[in-house]
């Protein structure tokens, strides 16, 4: 096997993880800073407050309230 056949496989690895990195930093530094802004921290307090559960596929997934 020379250099050149490891060559493609080598860039295919770096793209993922090029690619994982970036979806970390995305999950654990970009979206908790949105989540801490002022309007998107009194949305989410609203939906608690009503006991909506944003994450709920659909509305037929929640608890009824009656």
């Amino acid at each position: 096997m020379t250099p050149d056949d490891r060559t493609p496989c080598f860039r295919s690895g770096v793209q993922l993880a090029i690619a994982a990195v970036a979806v970390t930093v995305l999950w654990l530094v970009v979206l908790p800073w949105i989540a801490s802004r002022p309007r998107m921290a009194a949305h989410l307090q609203w939906l608690d407050n009503r006991g909506i559960d944003p994450s709920a596929m659909f509305y037929t997934d929640l608890e009824s309230s009656d």
